[in-house]
């Protein structure tokens, strides 16, 4: 009686153990399944990025050049107005082209648990040399960090990236640009503030839709593929922060991301 006894609690220790086993394994799996899911809609996301990012300025630059071949033709040239085109095509092309690196970059690191890091002040100077090229004249910087932030380098570009070229796409026509960044802790939280004189749009009319996909909300929108503050809500969660957006049209725009102080230190 007392060796079926023992069996038995072997039986059941062994069949418990392997449950476990199990358990874990499944658990295992169910994580890597949700991970699967969303790398896949990541790249459905770049698929669709990639393809109006490239497609519709080469679509744009092959009409320019029918159109200048016409107006050869009937010797009716207008080279300011070709210029003015062929400067705006190619514009949206470098946009298209630096989104989708910083976006490569960005689903590159989601597996990587020791990412590149780099702070905001180190971050914001890197990204002022890129898009040099790609900023409107009459421009005008200001940063304010008073205090500064380290996260992961693909993340933090990309924020900024997003922020700053939009910046760019929406500005005034009659005002030079002026963009201010500034960065302050309150409580347990580090704010990063950004702020433009752009043209804005109505946030309080699209309140439910200013982070969805494919969202525009501006009538000189053509070049913009939807997805900036998409991705840029993507960012910010990636990094359990919480990002907020003021706009009125005419008045600019304000962008607040607030992130948990743990993730800061002082440089």
């Amino acid at each position: 009686m007392f060796l079926y006894s023992f069996k038995f609690i072997d039986y059941y220790k062994d069949i418990s153990q392997k449950s476990k086993k199990i358990e874990e394994t499944n658990k295992r799996l169910r994580l890597l399944v949700e991970e699967l899911n969303e790398k896949n809609l990541y790249l459905e996301d770049f698929a669709s990025i990639t393809s109006h990012n490239l497609r519709e300025p080469i679509i744009a630059l092959k009409e320019l050049y029918s159109y200048y071949k016409d107006s050869a033709r009937n010797n009716d040239i207008n080279i300011p107005e070709l210029e003015s085109m062929y400067v705006t095509n190619v514009e949206s092309l470098n946009y298209g082209l630096n989104a989708l690196i910083n976006y490569h970059k960005f689903i590159r690191d989601i597996d990587n648990q020791f990412p590149n890091k780099i702070t905001l002040s180190k971050s914001l100077e890197n990204i002022y040399q890129e898009l040099e090229y790609l900023k409107p004249d009459n421009t005008i910087f200001h940063s304010k960090i008073e205090a500064d932030i380290e996260l992961p380098k693909s993340y933090i570009n990309n924020i900024f990236n997003n922020l700053i070229t939009n910046s760019f796409k929406f500005k005034k026509t009659t005002d030079e640009l002026k963009i201010n960044i500034s960065t302050y802790r309150a409580r347990n939280n580090f704010y990063i503030l950004y702020k433009d004189n752009g043209i804005g749009f109505d946030a309080s009319l699209h309140k439910e839709d200013i982070f969805k996909k494919g969202k525009r909300f501006h009538k000189a929108s053509k070049s913009s593929s939807g997805y900036g503050l998409y991705y840029l809500k993507l960012y910010v969660s990636r990094l359990n922060g919480q990002v907020d957006l003021f706009s009125k049209v005419n008045k600019g725009t304000i962008v607040r991301i607030k992130l948990k102080n743990e993730q800061n230190s002082d440089y």
